[in-house]
């Protein structure tokens, strides 16, 4: 996961994510199924669901799984994982 999601998600604040192609759908599935913000297809957007989005973004619950969520991906040490996959596969 790379680009605008994971910066979001490690500034730990709820995203919306307005899909057009390749796997943004996918991701907004994802964001929203985890409550970590509001997924709406590009197809679907209206000025009352974009301000309905933002709107749900500020409920303490999607905050505080955005907050949480962010605070575990900042504690990774992606790099060590790998290595250590690796390590553990090839040795």
């Amino acid at each position: 996961m790379h680009g605008t999601t994971t910066a979001a998600l490690n500034a730990k604040i709820p995203i919306i994510i307005i899909s057009i192609i390749a796997d943004q759908p996918w991701w907004g599935k994802i964001i929203e199924r985890k409550k970590l913000g509001v997924h709406i297809p590009f197809r679907k957007l209206t000025t009352e669901k974009f301000l309905s989005a933002i709107e749900k973004t500020q409920n303490p619950e999607i905050k505080h799984q955005a907050f949480d969520m962010g605070e575990r991906i900042n504690r990774e040490d992606g790099l060590k994982q790998t290595i250590d996959a690796l390590e553990k596969y090839l040795g």
